[in-house]
């Protein structure tokens, strides 16, 4: 009875139970709020994941055009290298990710995003170059003085490999650190905010093709890829300035730590598709491999 007056004349409650369900929607309230609480690391991530997705939905979408178009392949030509381009770039990443454990993510995201911004430059000079030189004229159409028979055309590969090397580190380094990140309790948000970001990346590189093309005819296709180096040069410069991570697990490994561990892995993904609970589409697209705690890791964009 004291005890229950006590409650009531001090914090005005009739029932001390009401006091216990205030302090449990209390908590339930900070838990949601905690949720949403990422590191700098993690929005940095985010961020120049959107300026890296802008990018190279800018170039790829319009790819084979480009190299028909623009360099003179021939349509079957243009479609092996566009596939040998986008298959590289997802077989990569497992290598990619293996070496940037080793050097740390944040010098991987720089070393990535430099090449990325060299090779989409590069495809933007490359044409320049060929039409400085008589080869070829750009305008609303191409005319070809020789570009599509020389083998000049396939100065573009050390270009190309350029993108799929900065690409490779891309995907691995920007999941890992979303992985990094975030807690048991924000992670699915964490990657959800990801998501959204590729999403939002994609669809703006793809939107920013059209008025281009429409306005400048194929030479719009050379200034795409100047679209995309700017991007990619914005995303190096939040990097250097902004991404510092306190997670720091992995880094300074031996090669044969890191060629074993890349082993297991590969043991376990042959292990996960294998066992069908395991194996998932968690945005239904990408495919993630998920181990025996439901953590899973993307495989895909």
């Amino acid at each position: 009875m004291i005890c229950h007056n006590m409650f009531k004349t001090i914090l005005g409650f009739e029932n001390p139970f009401n006091l216990l369900i205030l302090f449990g929607i209390k908590n339930i309230i900070l838990e949601k709020k905690e949720t949403w609480k990422f590191p700098k690391a993690f929005w940095v991530a985010n961020t120049v994941e959107l300026f890296e997705r802008a990018a190279y939905y800018g170039v790829f979408i319009v790819i084979t055009l480009y190299l028909s178009r623009i360099l003179g392949f021939g349509d079957i030509e243009a479609a092996t290298i566009a596939g040998v381009f986008q298959a590289m770039l997802y077989f990569l990443p497992t290598f990619a990710g293996a070496y940037a454990d080793k050097i740390g993510f944040r010098k991987s995201l720089m070393l990535a995003f430099l090449l990325l911004t060299l090779g989409y430059a590069g495809m933007g000079i490359l044409p320049t170059m060929f039409e400085s030189s008589g080869l070829v004229e750009y305008g609303e159409k191409t005319v070809f003085n020789g570009l599509d028979k020389s083998a000049a055309k396939y100065a573009i590969i050390p270009v190309m490999v350029l993108i799929i090397l900065g690409g490779s580190f891309i995907k691995s380094v920007i999941t890992g650190t979303v992985a990094k990140e975030t807690t048991k309790e924000n992670r699915a948000r964490g990657y959800s905010i990801f998501y959204a970001m590729v999403n939002i990346g994609a669809f703006s590189g793809k939107t920013i093709v059209k008025p281009l093309r429409e306005a400048m005819g194929n030479e719009g296709l050379i200034w795409i890829s100047y679209f995309s180096a700017g991007a990619t040069l914005l995303g190096l410069i939040v990097v250097f300035l902004f991404f510092k991570s306190k997670h720091r697990a992995g880094e300074g490994k031996k090669l044969s730590e890191i060629l074993d561990g890349l082993f297991r892995v590969l043991l376990k993904l042959q292990a996960n598709f294998t066992n069908n609970n395991n194996y998932r589409f968690l945005d239904g697209a990408a495919p993630n491999v998920c181990n025996d705690a439901k953590i899973c890791t993307s495989f895909g964009r």
